[in-house]
């Protein structure tokens, strides 16, 4: 984790993650069998990032999301808090849709791009993008497929996505409302209180043949959703062919171009996910899911408990990274049976805890490497300042909305 986080040269993220994998082979800490539960318990997960990586190369090439931030910018009229409130609903949106790591790697760019148009200086800029990228984590919790954690926790657990919706949809929604209020008052003196509209220029190119495709994907995508949810498709397999689907038809109408997008794809951060996980397994193999069953231990306090775990397994996701922290959490919460509520109390804490540091989850790595390649440092002490109230806030208001959920309606 310390290379793949501190990338010596421009290190690829995977191959620090490689290596660590093939050190516990090596040491025969992972043998065969091991190897085959990761790819089991892993693989509708990868077939989803993939497919989603390919879905969000192909709208920011069509221009899709490019086109909706500069509709957003117009419909706030010149207003910079209506911007900053329609951009971290456009946020929200993508996240949905996209999933957070998406969501991070076309949204910055489009948010450098518009800041810029609009002559924001440099304090407005950073309010701006760390608000999109606190938000790509943060609510990434509402949709199975919104973040690459909530597909692990389903097929560890073996869970329905229709249950996970309906438990998640609340603290999702309230993660929205508190997220965006305490950005707001964080960030909020940063944010220009007017800006000129009209250095927006004309509309960015996205023709109505595009936006049908588009639309007509994400709307096969959320049907796609529902029926897997009904039949039991893995849903990994159905955002890979709506996306490679879509890419084919904007590839045929030369507004995309599929060879480039499937050579420029982040490919690493598959063999970083996939190489984390066999870590993650030799971890909970030797010990690490026992420490942690020990500290979940339950209790006759089943809200207290949620605030509990939630609160633990978010600050070892700020500091140990969400993916291998949620993974082992999991695991070890199925050790002692507790597998209905505090899995989505786990899994509130590695999604939105892990946004307390720049290490917590992989998005925020890619977010921070997008910023230095446009000459923007953040440093530790910086970044933890901003995201500090807004974490504990929002996280805070997730688990206890999740607790409510269980006195109310139980499950």
């Amino acid at each position: 984790m310390v290379l793949a986080i501190w990338r010596p040269r421009g290190l690829a993220i995977g191959w620090p993650a490689l290596g660590g994998a093939l050190l516990c082979v090596g040491l025969g800490l992972v043998g065969l069998r091991e190897v085959e539960r990761v790819l089991a318990l892993t693989w509708n997960a990868v077939l989803a990032l993939i497919g989603l990586m390919v879905l969000s190369a192909t709208l920011e090439e069509n221009g899709a999301f490019r086109a909706a931030a500069y509709r957003v910018a117009r419909l706030s009229a010149g207003s910079g808090r209506r911007l900053f409130f329609g951009l971290c609903l456009l946020t929200c949106g993508a996240t949905a849709l996209i999933a957070n790591d998406g969501a991070v790697l076309v949204l910055t760019p489009i948010v450098f791009e518009l800041t810029g148009l609009l002559g924001f200086p440099a304090a407005a800029t950073l309010a701006f993008l760390f608000a999109t990228g606190f938000l790509c984590d943060a609510l990434s919790i509402v949709l199975p497929t919104s973040n690459l954690t909530n597909i692990l926790m389903i097929d560890a657990i073996k869970a329905h996505p229709g249950v996970f919706f309906a438990k998640m949809i609340g603290p999702a929604l309230i993660a929205l409302l508190v997220g965006i209020t305490a950005l707001t008052i964080e960030l909020g003196r940063a944010v220009p209180r007017r800006f000129d509209a009209g250095a927006l220029g004309p509309p960015p190119a996205f023709s109505p043949r595009s936006a049908r495709a588009t639309f007509t994907a994400l709307a096969a995508l959320l049907g796609g959703y529902g029926l897997a949810a009904l039949l039991g498709f893995p849903l990994g397999a159905v955002i890979l062919v709506v996306s490679i689907g879509l890419a084919l038809v904007e590839h045929h109408a030369r507004a995309a171009h599929l060879p480039r997008i499937l050579r420029q794809l982040p490919w690493s951060v598959v063999v970083f996910a996939v190489a984390l996980f066999v870590v993650v397994i030799a971890l909970a193999d030797h010990g690490a899911a026992a420490v942690l069953a020990a500290s979940f231990a339950v209790t006759e306090h089943p809200a207290r408990h949620v605030l509990a775990v939630g609160a633990e397994v978010g600050a070892l996701a700020a500091f140990a990274n969400n993916l291998p922290v949620l993974l082992v959490s999991v695991l070890a919460l199925k050790n002692i049976g507790a597998t209905t509520l505090l899995p989505y109390a786990a899994l509130l804490g590695a999604n939105i805890g892990s946004k307390l540091t720049p290490v917590g989850s992989l998005a925020t790595l890619l977010w921070l490497e997008m910023l230095r390649r446009r000459g923007l440092r953040l440093s530790w002490g910086r970044y933890t300042l901003y995201a500090a109230a807004p974490t504990a806030a929002t996280l805070a208001a997730a688990l206890l909305i999740l607790a409510a959920e269980h006195s109310i309606f139980g499950g």
